[in-house]
Formats: C-alpha cells, sequence, structure tokens
C-alpha cells in the first residue's frame, strides 16, 4: 500500500491543524493591510516589533520512546505532580526574547507587569502584536498603553490565529524539545527546568529568529532598523 500511495504522489505526513473558527478574511486583511503598516510605522520611527503569546506549562506531561526488551517496557520514575507555570513571552525578529514565569492567574495586571518588564531599559518605542485574550483588551491595559504611548503601542492578531505568531514557538521549542527530554522528579525541579530551557533560548539568538521563517510567519521576519 505504501508503495503505490508513494507511487501516486502521496507521503506520510504529519497533519496541519486549522482553526476551525479562523475567518480567512480576517487574516488575508491583517497580512495585506494591517502589519503592513504596523512595519511601515517600524521603519519610520526606527522601533521594535515585538510578538506575545502565554502558555500554561504542565509537568506531568510526557512523551517520546526508548529502546527496551520486547515484553518489559522501560520504567522511568516521575512525579505525578499536576502543578505548573503560566508563562509569558515575547520575541521579535533580531533574536530577543523577554520571558516571565508565574503562578498567578492571568490577568490584567500580570500581564501589565510583564509589559513593564518588557520595556525596562528600552530606548525605542516598542510595537506589540499579541491575540485578543480579555486581560489584553481590558480597559486597565488600554489605560496603561495610552498612559505609555511614547514607549509601546499594541495591536491584535486575527481571532484564532496562533499560527501567525512567531512566538508559538517559545513552546514548542520548550514543552517538545527541552522539558521532554528527562523526567521531572518535584515541582522544585520542574521550575528549575522551566527557567533553564527558557535562559538557554534566550541566549540562542539564532534559535529564535529561526521561528520568523516558517511559511505561515515569515511575513514578520523582516528585521527593522532605527531611522
Amino acid at each position: 500500500v505504501r508503495l503505490h500511495l508513494h507511487h501516486l504522489g502521496f507521503s506520510c505526513q504529519q497533519r496541519c491543524y486549522l482553526a476551525l473558527n479562523q475567518d480567512q478574511e480576517q487574516v488575508k486583511a491583517f497580512l495585506d493591510e494591517k502589519f503592513k503598516d504596523i512595519q511601515n510605522v517600524a521603519q519610520a520611527l526606527g522601533t521594535d516589533i515585538a510578538f506575545e503569546d502565554e502558555s500554561w506549562i504542565q509537568g506531568n506531561t510526557r512523551s517520546g520512546r526508548t529502546w527496551g526488551l520486547i515484553g518489559h517496557p522501560p520504567q522511568i520514575q516521575v512525579s505525578d505532580d499536576r502543578g505548573g507555570f503560566h508563562v509569558l513571552s515575547m520575541v521579535t525578529a533580531t533574536g530577543e526574547l523577554v520571558f516571565e514565569v508565574t503562578t498567578e492567574k492571568l490577568v490584567s495586571a500580570v500581564f501589565i507587569r510583564f509589559l513593564k518588564k518588557a520595556l525596562c531599559g528600552r530606548t525605542r518605542l516598542l510595537l506589540v502584536i499579541t491575540d485578543n485574550a480579555s486581560y489584553h483588551t481590558s480597559n486597565e491595559v488600554k489605560k496603561f498603553v495610552e498612559d505609555h504611548s511614547q514607549q509601546i503601542r499594541l495591536f491584535f492578531f486575527p481571532p484564532h490565529s496562533p499560527k501567525l505568531n512567531p512566538d508559538e514557538q517559545v513552546w514548542n521549542e520548550i514543552k517538545h524539545r527541552q522539558l521532554e527530554k528527562k523526567p521531572i522528579k518535584n515541582r522544585v525541579d520542574f521550575q528549575h527546568r522551566v527557567y533553564s530551557a527558557l535562559i538557554k533560548l534566550q541566549k540562542y539568538k539564532e534559535k529564535i529568529k529561526s521561528f520568523f521563517k516558517l511559511p505561515d510567519t515569515q511575513y514578520a521576519g523582516l528585521e527593522t532598523s532605527p531611522a
């Protein structure tokens, strides 16, 4: 069967999942108009464009295989602690990564605190693109952005469009390439592993730049330079 399918031009591939509620017209308008406008502002003012996202990382997520005798699957001691951490992160096409790890519920105050962290030490206006989560669009966040309009401006992706966000690749890297390599012993060990993985990625600028070279994210790969 495999040979016949291959002869017909088929191959075994990983499935691509499309958001059921995504509006393709909104996506097209974002790529053809809105993002180009954001790029024009960035180039005119010599600002940075950053892409932001959050994720819940849980300690008992495990996958992968290893070798063992037939009928004797390898046994590995792991923690059954279901705790985890919220991670907020932000990336730019120049290879910058800003992150924060917290156990707090994601609300406006936590998001504003992260934005302040991203602005710390920055001398240029920052244009941030994120999703439409309620704490991103709250009145508290709007007021913060208005009060700091010389430092930050906030824009939003079309609804149900995570693939457009290069920052989504942070979770793929951390969850599936870093944290799953070794079993997690306990919550303290898990927290240390999360921080270590993020710091390691933060130093690997070329890897972060590669997040902007995927078919769905290469639109955002143009770096801006000071005017």
